[in-house]
């Protein structure tokens, strides 16, 4: 459960970081974060 909430946590911040919702970045994000 933890590493869910840590991969969230991750998701979000790349999100706030690039404010950038474009299918590649969305696909950047998740395996950044994986």
């Amino acid at each position: 459960m933890i590493g869910h909430l840590n991969l969230i946590l991750r998701l979000v911040i790349w999100f706030l970081l690039t404010a950038n919702l474009s299918w590649p970045n969305i696909i950047i994000g998740i395996a950044i974060a994986f």
